[in-house]
């Protein structure tokens, strides 16, 4: 069964966002390369840049994108036939997503943008474009939960702040917390935590100001299991988000995933010293 297109009703647009997206561009032209590239990781995009369209098919075999961004006229592959291809890959695969794909083109006449929608694009932007214009088409055609304005960062940190960080369920899985041996377990689990997490946290920091992705990636995987082994299950999100991120060489996001986790650790540590202050 043919999947249905995307549609977009979203009609609010905000001046002054980010979005925690990866976004696939196609485009020859190198000036236009490095002005899409600023432009969208200015706003907080990890960007893969190929191109031509074959390039653009290679890549999405390879990882999943949350929007394409695709010349038309380029060599080997122009945007037109590669849009094609890419919802026939769609369709030939059970519950793949349709990721949305924005043609940049020169043209804005009717039957350009005609071959576009036939093509499979939904959209287009108009060269030249402006960052004003790249960044309506993001809001637009992007899921919410991938749009951080005012509002939403706002929002996430009051849920990071209201919800606990320490799943005390989890724990007493694990632990009796009527049995003073438990606790006594749990107290040196609690500090080899700090410990580790203390040392982890410094070097992911020195890591992040030296770009080294794979280190970040180790570290992060490594802190994600000794904060689930204490219940620490946000912290240990946080975590898994940070390694992905060093995986993917996309080290841009690692900053405030850094802080995220300072704030998360702290609320971890005082609430498991607050479980064990009455033992």
């Amino acid at each position: 069964m043919e999947k249905s297109v995307a549609t977009s009703v979203k009609t609010k647009t905000y001046t002054d966002c980010q979005f925690n997206a990866t976004i696939l561009v196609a485009e020859d032209y190198h000036a236009n390369q490095i002005l899409v590239t600023r432009f969208l990781e200015n706003v907080g995009c990890r960007v893969k840049m190929v191109n031509n369209g074959a390039e653009a098919i290679d890549a999405l075999k390879q990882q999943d994108y949350d929007l394409i961004f695709m010349d038309c006229q380029m060599p080997v592959m122009d945007g037109y036939q590669a849009a094609t291809e890419i919802r026939q890959l769609e369709n030939a695969t059970k519950d793949s997503k349709r990721v949305p794909i924005i043609a940049l083109t020169a043209h804005a006449l009717a039957g350009d943008k005609a071959k576009c929608l036939n093509a499979g694009m939904d959209e287009w932007v108009t060269k030249p474009f402006t960052r004003k214009d790249l960044n309506e088409v993001l809001q637009k055609w992007l899921p919410e939960q991938l749009i951080i304005t005012d509002t939403t960062e706002t929002n996430k940190e009051q849920v990071l702040k209201d919800s606990p960080s320490i799943d005390t369920n989890f724990l007493q899985q694990n632990f009796d917390f009527s049995n003073p041996d438990d606790l006594e377990f749990l107290a040196s689990l609690q500090q080899a935590f700090q410990e580790s997490t203390d040392s982890t946290l410094s070097e992911l920091q020195h890591s992040i100001e030296n770009h080294d992705a794979e280190q970040i990636r180790q570290l992060a995987h490594n802190l994600k299991s000794i904060s689930g082994n204490v219940g620490a299950m946000q912290l240990s999100a946080l975590c898994k988000t940070m390694e992905q991120a060093g995986k993917n060489q996309h080290t841009k996001i690692v900053r405030e995933l850094l802080r995220d986790m300072k704030t998360e650790y702290a609320k971890a540590l005082s609430e498991l010293k607050q479980i064990l202050s009455h033992r």
